[in-house]
């Protein structure tokens, strides 16, 4: 919590719940720092508590498990996910291979849709490695 959150998952599970207090808290921290995401995607991040020891957590945890892949499923999200994380990954492969001017020098690296970002970035490498 003190290096603050730099990605906001689908969902947190806090083990050994059966610690009482001290999970309990871990868990009403972790919701409160969540709250102030707000709520990415129309999806409100669930925080469960989760005992191996007692059994018990586990039937939640299946159902928000399941709640993710139907709201994930909805309109295409996933595949509008799939394809960020490509272009992004895309991205990140020219920066760290050339830098940000590299990266300038590519323009804007727009997958078109079912496009192989690794296609694409073979295509994008054997331009810049032309480059001085």
């Amino acid at each position: 919590m003190k290096a603050g959150i730099v990605e906001i998952p689908h969902i947190v599970v806090v083990t050994k719940a059966d610690l009482g207090a001290a999970a309990e808290r871990a868990r009403g921290d972790v919701a409160g720092a969540l709250g102030l995401a707000g709520e990415p995607g129309g999806w409100r991040v669930p925080v469960l508590a989760l005992s191996a020891q007692r059994r018990e957590g586990v039937p939640e945890l299946l159902e928000v498990l399941a709640a993710r892949s139907r709201f994930l499923a909805e309109d295409g999200r996933l595949a509008r996910l799939r394809h960020a994380q490509a272009e992004d990954w895309l991205a990140d492969a020219v920066r760290e291979r050339f830098g940000r001017e590299g990266l300038k020098r590519t323009g804007r690296l727009v997958l078109a849709p079912g496009e192989s970002p690794f296609a694409r970035l073979a295509g994008v490498l054997s331009r810049l490695a032309a480059w001085p």
